[in-house]
């Protein structure tokens, strides 16, 4: 499979996060920083978690949250200062109490893949700080909104764009 070409860009799902990348968030190197990259994840995980019922109000009524337990990422090309960016989220795992997301950041007007990256949410008890079953109109809420993608050994001809 060509990791270069995006999964989420064919589904038409609407970015979850976009901004512009700042002279500030330059590193030494000239190109975005990797935790500007992390910080635009954080906020497609949380802009996916809202959509599915689950803001901030919500997890103190029910007494649990989705945290980050895991999350790879990869990178295929550099983001320069002035380039305009957007993240492109989905769910595409839901289990008893975790969910798997998928987040492709997407630069300049061709939208070319940036960056993709997972991140396994666990949810977990306010009080406790350990992990516990999602509740289940939010797993069910969850599954209705993940997306299924090809197989990782697929051959895509995904039109770039």
């Amino acid at each position: 499979m060509d990791h270069g070409i995006s999964l989420l860009l064919p589904l038409r799902i609407a970015p979850s996060w976009q901004g512009v990348v700042r002279p500030d968030q330059a590193d030494h190197l000239g190109h975005m920083n990797v935790q500007h990259y992390v910080a635009a994840v954080s906020a497609g995980v949380f802009a996916l978690l809202q959509e599915a019922g689950l803001d901030r109000h919500d997890a103190s009524r029910n007494a649990v949250h989705v945290a980050g337990a895991h999350m790879e990422i990869d990178f295929f090309r550099e983001c320069w200062p002035g380039e305009t960016l957007q993240l492109l989220s989905a769910v595409t795992q839901v289990k008893t109490s975790s969910v798997l997301f998928l987040h492709e950041l997407v630069a300049g007007p061709e939208q070319s893949l940036a960056m993709r990256c997972t991140v396994r949410g666990v949810c977990i008890g306010v009080k406790e700080r350990r992990a516990c079953p999602l509740p289940e109109a939010l797993r069910l809420r969850l599954a209705h909104m993940a997306v299924r993608l090809p197989p990782p050994d697929a051959d895509l001809e995904l039109p770039r764009r």
